[in-house]
């Protein structure tokens, strides 16, 4: 991660070194600080705010927070937002609200007060109001300068406006720390021609805030581990403590690439800039390797058992061929002729994306097969054919099994070959 910075970002109204006590209501509780997540912002955009509390007593305190959105001429904006709070002795914490912004420019503030938890009352001596300023203005910039112009603000009761004022400096909390959940992908299974669609959660379990959060998602043939190639990339403008969003990627692997297996993965501040607490839950990868192919077997699947008496079924599907040939054998390579057998046989193909042997295929010719080689595994594949080229490709290898009914034993020394 880059080193990090000394932050201007958490600019501290601090009503303990203005003199200000703490009524019965809400002895001990001061307010340490309002920070905006952003200083300008776009017409319709969510502005966070972050509300610092400390109790110095010895005893729990409990209060409400209400926060209210004025214009310059004090006109309110909404419907207040409220909070009830409480609060441990000599506890330290933060709370969040999230306000949606007016579509109109212009200058704002969030507006906060400390109430009783019935919210009936000002709660702190002095009848303090918080207030922090901000803009709206038609195009978000992309620099956002939070300090300075982004200090939150004093006033005494009847103040119109917010009074200048140098805040002290800034409170250690801890870093952010982004971490990845319930990753999901649309299928392990991936057509040339098909979307990839994915999707997680991405949380802050940290303690402050998150800005600009590079995402990136990769995916690297597990032949070649190492060389990553991009998916999809974006960015996440705002992520507050124990905030969750949900993002989606999707992607149609291109002709050029390499059929095979691969692994997918998303990495959270892909280009190192948020300081965090823990950067080792930045990346998540699929549990296991999506398969992409020109030809997607369906039924069956690896491992699956027939039984030699009941129904053979083998289904595909293919965007890149529009003919179609299931090969079945004794070998994975399917590269000696005499161990395998084709459906259809000889010149013909199929249109469709399902064969269902016919008596004396299959198991008869996959059983003698499987005699002749002393095994008890078989393997499927589907060769496809584009008509309109001529092009060949074919699909990966799956091992399947039949299971044999139990032959008479003058049967079996007839069907086993012979040896010399």
């Amino acid at each position: 991660m880059s080193t990090r910075k000394l932050r201007s970002a958490l600019v501290i109204a601090c009503a303990a070194l203005l003199g200000l006590a703490g009524t019965a209501a809400a002895k001990g509780l001061e307010v340490n600080g309002v920070v905006l997540s952003e200083a300008s912002l776009a017409p319709g955009d969510t502005q966070i705010v972050q509300v610092t509390l400390r109790n110095t007593s010895d005893a729990p305190v409990a209060a409400g927070l209400q926060l209210d959105l004025q214009n310059s001429q004090n006109k309110r904006f909404g419907k207040a937002q409220q909070q009830p709070v409480a609060m441990d002795p000599l506890e330290e914490r933060r709370f969040f609200f999230r306000v949606p912004v007016p579509l109109t420019a212009g200058e704002y503030r969030a507006v906060l007060e400390v109430l009783t938890p019935d919210f009936s009352k000002h709660a702190l001596a002095g009848e303090p109001v918080f207030y922090t300023p901000f803009k709206v203005v038609g195009i978000a910039p992309s620099g956002r300068a939070i300090g300075g112009m982004n200090a939150a603000l004093l006033l005494a009761p009847g103040e119109s406006a917010p009074p200048e004022f140098a805040p002290p400096g800034g409170l250690a909390f801890e870093e952010p720390d982004l971490l990845w959940e319930n990753l999901n992908i649309s299928a392990t299974g991936v057509l040339l021609g098909d979307p990839l669609k994915i999707r997680a959660d991405l949380v802050n379990v940290g303690g402050d805030i998150a800005h600009d959060i590079k995402v990136a998602a990769e995916y690297a043939n597990v032949r070649l581990p190492k060389r990553f190639l991009p998916i999809s990339q974006t960015t996440v403008r705002v992520l507050a403590p124990g905030e969750k969003i949900e993002l989606e990627f999707e992607y149609v692997f291109p002709d050029t690439a390499l059929l095979g297996e691969y692994n997918v993965v998303l990495r959270a501040d892909a280009d190192d800039s948020v300081v965090e607490l823990d950067e080792r839950n930045n990346l998540i990868q699929t549990p296991s390797p999506v398969r992409l192919s020109g030809i997607r077997q369906d039924f069956p699947d690896p491992g699956y058992v027939f039984d030699e008496a009941g129904l053979f079924l083998f289904r595909w599907d293919s965007r890149k061929y529009d003919e179609f040939k299931v090969q079945i054998g004794t070998e994975p390579t399917f590269e000696r002729r005499d161990n395998f057998f084709e459906i259809p046989q000889g010149d013909k193909w199929t249109p469709d994306h399902e064969v269902v042997p016919l008596a004396g295929e299959l198991p008869g010719m996959a059983t003698g097969l499987m005699i002749k080689a002393e095994v008890d595994i078989i393997y499927w594949r589907v060769v496809g054919r584009d008509s309109a080229t001529g092009k060949l490709g074919n699909s990966l290898s799956l091992p399947f099994k039949i299971r044999l009914e139990e032959r008479p034993k003058e049967e079996e020394a007839k069907d086993a070959p012979d040896k010399q």
